[in-house]
Formats: C-alpha cells, sequence, structure tokens
C-alpha cells in the first residue's frame, strides 16, 4: 500500500521533477530481520524539447558537385552476386540485435589506395572531383566502410544512391570521419583490428556513389583513401515491402500499428525510433531505441537508450542511423513517405551487460534530432514498479513499422527465469501484439507513459503471446546514468567567478547561456591546489571522451586553462572541471560582445574616451589613466588576463615601460615591466593574442627595419616572435586583427 500510495501521489504532482528520500523495506535478512536502504526516487515527465540553440532541423539531402544523371562515372566496382552460404548468417533472436546485412570484402587493386585509379576533374574554381559506384548485386541497401591514410584539409566525401538520386549524404571531412588520435590504415594493407573504419550512412539500392571533393589540384597526390569492405543488406531500411527474405521487414500477423492505439502522453511514440548499426566486419543489424527527458528545461540533448545486447561500444555506436516516424500516418493508412534518417552516430556514455539490466546509454551526434517537429523526449520513473501492472511497448518488430503492445508487467525476475521479486529484470505477459527480432532495446512503458525497462529478450510471439519477455529494470539502470538525466549543471553568470571544490575522479558540472549578441566566450580556470581539468562544450554534456569538445585543454599540475570560443547565435555551452585529484578552484567564465568597438586617447588629459558601440554620441566609458600632459605616451587595448574584456594600456618609449590596466578605470597599472630598448625613436607598441590562448600581450614595431618583436608574456625579456614585414625605412603603422577568423 505505500508503494501503491507513493505513485498516485507522483503521478498526480505538478511539477517537471520531484524528488523523493524514502526509507523503504526491500528485502529480508537472512534470520528475517527487515533490511532497509536509502532510496533516492526521480521521475521526470515528456515533453516537446526546447529549442535553445537548434537550428530547424532540415531535409537531409546535399548537393553533388556534379550531376551523375548526365556525365559518365568512370570508376565502376562490381562485386560477384551474394551466395546462399552469404544469406544463411542472417536474422537473429530477440535477444541478439535482428541481422539484416552482411559483411563483404572488396576485390583487389580496389580494396588498396583508390587514388591512382580515380579520374579528376577541375572544376571552375580550380578544384578537383572525383567519382566511383560500388554495386553488390541483389543488395536493398549499401553501406561502404572507408579507410585512410590520409585526408588533406578541406577535402569533402559525399555519398549518394543511384537508384534514389534524392539520397545524398554529406559533405563529410576529415574530422567527420576519423577523430583525433585514431588510427588511420597503415599503408594500402587491409586495415588490421586497430584501424578506425568509417561506415558510410546507409543508402538504398544495390549501387552507392562516392564523390571526392579536393579544393587544391596539388591535393590529389597526398590523398590516401581505400574502401576495404561492405555492408549489404538484404533489407530497404525505408520500405518494408522491399525485401530479399520473406521474413525480414515483414513483423507478424498479431503485431498491432502504433497509429492504431492512442497512447498517453500522445506524443510517446514520437520519442522511440529504429536503429541500424554495422559491427567491424560489415555485419549490420536493426534495433529500437528511445529518446529521453532530462531534468534541464532548456536543455534539447538527444540522450538515447537501447540495449547493451545490441551495441556496446564505442566503434559500434559511430556507426549508428537512427529512422524517425517510420509508421503509418493513420491506422489502416499507407506505409510513410516522409522518414527521417540520421547518419552520424552517437556518443557511448554508459553500458551494461545482461548480466546486470542490458543497457546502453547514448547521445546521438545529430542534434538536429530534436529539432524535428513532433519529437518527443520520453519521461522516466527511477521508482520500482508494483506489479502486477499495465504496461506498454512501442518497437519496430523485424524493423517493421513502428508497433504498439499493451500487457501486465508480472514482477521481477533473473534474465529468462520465472518471478523471484529480486531479479533485475521485469517478466512481462502481452495481452495484445508482441515483440521480435527488431524490438530489442524498445522501451516499457508505465501508465503515465514514463519508461520503466528496455527489452533485452524472451520468448513471446504471435503463436504463443502468453509466453514472457524480459526488460531491464530501469531503476537499477538509472544510478549509471543520473549524471546525464537529473543532476542540473549551476548556472554561471558572466565575469562572475564561483569558487569550489571536487573530488578525484568526478565531475562539477557548469552550463553558460550565450545569446547571439555575444561573439565570444572565455573560461578560465584558475586557484588550483592540485590538478584538474576544464572542459567546454557546445550543446551537450563533457565527459571523459577524448574528442567532441569544443575545448580541453588538459594541462598538467595546477597550471591555469583558459578557453576561447568564438560564438555564433543563440547556445548554450557546457562546462566541466574534472578532479584528476581532490582541489578546490575559481571558475569564471566571460562573454563579451558581438565585436570590437573604438575609443580616442588624450595625451594632454591622460583620458580615455570608449564607445560600447559604433555609432555617433558621448562616450559610454570615461576615465583618466596615466600622467597628463606627457609627451610621447602611446596607448594600447587588450584583454591583459583573459577575462573577455579588453582595457587599455600606455607605453613609454623613453624608458621602454608597458603600464597595463585590467579595469576600465583610473588608478595604478595592475602589470607594469620593461620590454624593448629605452628611448627608441619611433618604435610603436601593439597587443595581440599572438599564440591562441585567450591572453593577448604585447609587440613592438620598428619602422626603421620594418621588424615585429612579440612577446607571449607580460613581462620583460626577449621576444617570442620576430620577423620582417612590409619595407623597412617606411612610414608604416602596425595594425592588428584576427584576420582568417580562425
Amino acid at each position: 500500500m505505500l508503494f501503491e500510495w507513493l505513485k498516485r501521489y507522483l503521478s498526480t504532482a505538478a511539477s517537471h521533477t520531484v524528488v523523493w528520500a524514502v526509507t523503504l523495506i526491500i528485502g529480508l535478512g537472512a534470520v528475517g530481520t527487515p533490511v532497509f536502504a536509502q532510496v533516492e526516487w526521480e521521475f521526470v515527465d515528456g515533453e516537446r524539447p526546447a529549442t535553445v540553440g537548434k537550428a530547424e532541423a532540415t531535409a537531409h539531402t546535399s548537393r553533388l558537385k556534379r550531376d551523375y544523371r548526365r556525365s559518365l562515372i568512370p570508376l565502376e566496382i562490381i562485386l560477384d552476386p551474394v551466395t546462399e552460404a552469404e544469406k544463411a548468417t542472417l536474422g537473429g533472436r530477440k535477444d541478439q540485435p535482428l541481422q539484416i546485412g552482411l559483411g563483404r570484402d572488396i576485390p583487389s587493386p580496389y580494396r588498396e589506395d583508390l587514388q591512382p585509379l580515380l579520374t579528376w576533374t577541375p572544376l571552375a574554381s580550380g578544384a578537383l572531383t572525383a567519382a566511383f559506384t560500388v554495386t553488390s548485386p541483389g543488395a536493398r541497401a549499401l553501406r561502404l566502410a572507408l579507410a585512410a591514410a590520409h585526408i588533406p584539409d578541406g577535402a569533402e566525401v559525399r555519398f549518394f544512391s543511384v537508384a534514389y538520386p534524392e539520397q545524398i549524404f554529406g559533405p563529410f571531412t576529415a574530422t567527420d570521419m576519423f577523430r583525433p588520435g585514431e588510427k588511420p590504415a597503415a599503408g594500402h594493407a587491409k586495415p588490421d583490428e586497430q584501424t578506425v573504419l568509417f561506415w558510410s550512412p546507409v543508402l538504398e539500392g544495390d549501387t552507392v556513389g562516392v564523390e571526392i571533393y579536393l579544393p587544391s589540384p596539388d591535393d590529389q597526390y597526398s590523398l590516401s583513401l581505400a574502401i576495404p569492405q561492405l555492408s549489404h543488406l538484404v533489407h530497404s531500411v525505408l520500405d518494408p515491402d522491399e525485401k530479399a527474405l520473406d521474413d525480414i521487414g515483414d513483423s507478424d500477423r498479431c503485431n498491432i500499428d502504433v497509429a492504431c492505439r492512442a497512447t498517453e502522453p500522445a506524443g510517446l511514440k514520437n520519442a522511440v525510433a529504429k536503429i541500424i548499426f554495422t559491427e567491424r566486419g560489415g555485419s549490420s543489424s536493426f534495433c529500437t531505441g528511445n529518446l529521453l527527458n532530462d531534468k534541464e528545461p532548456d536543455s534539447a540533448i538527444p540522450y538515447f537508450l537501447t540495449a547493451h545486447h545490441c551495441l556496446s561500444t564505442q566503434s559500434v555506436a559511430n556507426t549508428i542511423n537512427s529512422y524517425w516516424f517510420f509508421e503509418r500516418v493513420r491506422c489502416g493508412g499507407p506505409p510513410p513517405r516522409s522518414v527521417v534518417q540520421f547518419t552520424r552516430g552517437g556518443e557511448l556514455l554508459a553500458t551494461a551487460t545482461e548480466a546486470n539490466t542490458d543497457f546502453t546509454f547514448l547521445q546521438l551526434n545529430d542534434t538536429a534530432i530534436t529539432a524535428l517537429p513532433e519529437i518527443w523526449l520520453a519521461g522516466w520513473d527511477n521508482a520500482p514498479i508494483m506489479p502486477p501492472s499495465l504496461s506498454i511497448g512501442i518497437h519496430h518488430p523485424q524493423g517493421d513499422l513502428k508497433k504498439w503492445s499493451g500487457g501486465n508487467a508480472t514482477g521481477f525476475a533473473p534474465r529468462f527465469r520465472p518471478v523471484d521479486g529480486r531479479g533485475s529484470y521485469i517478466r512481462v505477459v502481452w495481452s495484445q501484439g508482441t515483440t521480435e527480432g527488431g524490438s530489442s532495446g524498445s522501451g516499457l512503458f508505465d501508465t503515465n507513459g514514463r519508461l520503466v525497462g528496455t527489452l533485452s529478450g524472451g520468448e513471446a510471439f504471435c503463436g504463443n503471446q502468453a509466453a514472457p519477455d524480459w526488460y531491464g529494470r530501469f531503476d537499477l539502470s538509472y544510478p549509471a546514468i543520473r549524471r546525464w538525466l537529473a543532476v542540473e549543471p549551476v548556472r554561471l553568470a558572466s565575469k562572475m567567478p564561483v569558487s569550489d571544490a571536487v573530488a578525484q575522479g568526478k565531475w562539477q558540472e557548469y552550463k553558460i547561456m550565450a545569446s547571439a549578441a555575444y561573439a565570444r566566450l572565455v573560461v578560465r580556470l584558475d586557484a588550483l591546489a592540485a590538478n584538474a581539468d576544464l572542459y567546454v562544450r557546445r550543446g551537450s554534456r563533457p565527459n571523459l571522451n577524448p574528442t567532441g569538445h569544443n575545448c580541453r585543454p588538459s594541462l598538467t599540475g595546477t597550471s591555469t586553462e583558459t578557453c576561447t570560443l568564438r560564438n555564433s547565435g543563440d547556445n548554450v555551452y557546457y562546462i566541466g572541471v574534472y578532479g584528476v585529484k581532490d582541489t578546490a578552484f575559481t571558475l569564471k567564465a566571460t562573454l563579451s560582445g558581438a565585436g570590437d568597438s573604438v575609443g580616442l586617447y588624450d595625451p594632454a588629459a591622460g583620458r580615455f574616451d570608449l564607445k560600447n558601440v559604433l555609432i555617433e554620441g558621448v562616450a559610454d566609458i570615461r576615465f583618466r589613466y596615466g600622467p597628463a600632459g606627457t609627451a610621447g605616451w602611446l596607448s594600447l587595448a587588450g584583454d591583459w588576463n583573459g577575462d573577455g574584456l579588453d582595457t587599455v594600456g600606455l607605453y613609454r618609449p623613453a624608458t621602454g615601460v608597458f603600464f597595463l590596466r585590467n579595469d576600465l578605470s583610473g588608478g595604478v597599472a595592475d602589470i607594469r615591466f620593461r620590454y624593448g630598448p629605452a628611448g627608441a625613436a619611433g618604435w610603436l607598441p601593439l597587443a595581440g593574442d599572438w599564440n591562441g590562448d585567450g591572453l593577448d600581450t604585447v609587440g613592438l614595431y620598428d619602422p626603421a627595419t620594418g621588424v615585429f618583436f612579440l612577446r607571449n608574456d607580460l613581462s620583460g625579456g626577449v621576444a617570442d616572435i620576430r620577423f620582417r614585414y612590409g619595407p623597412a625605412g617606411a612610414r608604416s603603422i602596425p595594425i592588428t586583427g584576427n584576420w582568417d577568423g580562425l
């Protein structure tokens, strides 16, 4: 009764999130003594995602550099037909991913370096393109594996279907395909087990085209690209009626289209997607998964839950293609014609084996998913269910159109075992519909539409609906993923430092909202007592993966770490401090305006008059700094302390001393040092971030010789950078700027 009362109370709570700390009797000791545990109950209802920082989702098509419907593609690679022995490897039980694609090796010489075999065509811009096709006869869809010893900067790869011209994906750059630190293919040999392969998007038909674009003709000599394997799919991913095997893409007769049943909430079905992924070797499989909501009201991160037995490694997560709205629009209606496919994989955050609760938790890399119209982030409840209880499942059996199942959660059990009240799985018996291979990873939802379990496997099918299925318990999976779903980062205010501490191996997380009015974000981590690392990421929470962050300095010891990012549009930036050791720290995030403005320095009065906007009018900031009436002193401006705000300074040529101020106000110099020769007539000071560390420093220019002397520290010493630019003896005036925007 305690559980039932609490569940009724929680289900009627008006708040978005409710947290309860309840002491519960959860079992009996060996001699009948009650065992108590402190349990924190939390739930989140489903909702349409926030759209802060999200562009509207667009059709996932691209434009090729050339129209290959009207031009010959010189290189055509055609494999032999698939054998019956190869086809016999397909299929799978419900506790396995539904295999619908088999790996095939590309024959020599095509599996080696393709560059000598390509024919390059110049474009009007001077760039080059080359294209080739790969055919695996009888395939309903294909994926190609790319291995690269070198892809030049600026090169782009696009993939297209010959049978379905509207299917064009790309451009993919070297960064998109191969992350920093990954091992490229060595030479032109077949990739070994450590070589990273990039799997193309899934393209319909038995022939896939590849277009390579190089911005410079010289790039063709450094390109080294191979296609060692492909995945031959026997199932048309977008059209379940086009199938090479009768039992693929054609779920059994008792399955119920999701359009034929009402769900509460109505958008719940739109949190469910079909996914296809590819193992090393080319085996491709289907599973189902669900988007999950989190506690952040302004978050739109596509967190995705599926089964560990579907996928459990980052290399396979990289290959995920997800399919949304693969369902009938109305009950009894035709198949859909507006399925949305996303191709850029996911980031593995947590996983647990079948011996635990059989789940994999990811963040999908295509953030535009949450900008799709009608998309839904499913709610969840980490309280144990109260069996027997009504439950529903939404899934893609056999990779087919989205289906609905209804039944009873009969109790907790070990995987594939009877109910014992303690197991890590929920045993479910269906009264309407069923599940099949391909349903794995789908969610079990309670009557409030909150996820409570993840399908691991079972015995149910249309011929025996009374047989059970087993779902991994979400309440037991939840502690491993709570950090992402329920721990909201601390919100920072610009220019307001926070003092905090972090334990070894733990995170402290923050976020800052940056509107389009701000052009730059500077984050500074300092005052460290021991080693900690700074991570900054736009639109996503930080983690220990070596890739995917906008900034990750990773300095050793107690060194100050600084991240300087350019901002465009409305964005949420997540900031993580990871404790390499237990340490206190100070963190400051500074947003600065959309570009520089102007100001004036009056040497006679020793006064600065500064404008915040580029319009006429009186000064926005006025203050006196330095001695009045001192002839020959020269002014400069820069961000001397890395806080994102430019301030002023003075240079006295007679002594070679810089006097720099960290605030836009009068007072004594915050930084004072001698740099350059004293009394050097005509030398001119300048300021800039010469090494890109987010901190402006100074330099000198000697017009007599045309030489720049630049310093990377705000201290005296020899020049860190010295070069001649421009004619000696000319009356040139030096200027500084970020001319390439990098």
